[in-house]
């Protein structure tokens, strides 16, 4: 079953921009790309996500709720207490490899405790943005032991892969400025990144 989104103003509440929606069933949104399935599915889901979001605009529920990305799923589950961090640069003679590609190892080292800490804060539920298609990051992290995750982030394309996976953010947000900031003053002195 599909579902469709039908305006009701007379649940308004009274946001400017934003006004409640009722969501309905709606069988014939299924001759699109067929009856049932991964189609209906990714409708059903949407739809779920934009009354989380009005919701939301209008002082009910929460927004991290609708915001969660492959990012924000890794982090809640990853093993946190070792992380390190890399500094790319063509010239690496080891590598660091994810969905995103092989770089070059300038350097590394390991984050302490109130790092760690911050370093979490600040890439749970970054704003997300339009990404570019390429990915070239400056920056590259190593979350847990023996289950590994690794994170590669770059400022200038709006992307981190998590892994295999793509997760698309706003670099031009503050939180993405604060976490770049933070990342760069964990690196050397002498440390250019690419971006």
């Amino acid at each position: 079953m599909g579902w469709s989104i039908d305006p009701d103003p007379r649940t308004a509440r009274g946001a400017p921009f934003f006004r409640p929606i009722r969501v309905r069933p709606a069988a014939r949104l299924g001759w699109i790309y067929g009856k049932g399935g991964k189609f209906d599915e990714a409708v059903a889901t949407i739809a779920s996500n934009i009354v989380s979001l009005l919701d939301w605009a209008n002082g009910v529920g929460d927004l991290h709720a609708v915001a969660n990305t492959p990012l924000d799923d890794a982090l809640e589950v990853v093993d946190s207490s070792e992380v390190e961090l890399f500094g790319f640069d063509a010239a690496g003679k080891e590598n660091f490899y994810n969905g995103g590609g092989s770089f070059g190892i300038g350097w590394s080292r390991r984050l302490d405790l109130e790092e760690r800490s911050r370093l979490r804060a600040l890439m749970l539920g970054l704003p997300n943005g339009v990404p570019a298609r390429c990915h070239m990051p400056g920056f590259g992290l190593r979350f847990g032991w023996p289950r590994e995750l690794y994170v590669s982030i770059c400022f200038r394309c709006n992307n981190i892969y998590v892994d295999r996976a793509m997760v698309t953010f706003d670099a031009s947000s503050a939180q993405a400025r604060q976490l770049r900031a933070f990342l760069q003053s964990c690196a050397p002195l002498n440390y250019k990144s690419q971006e």
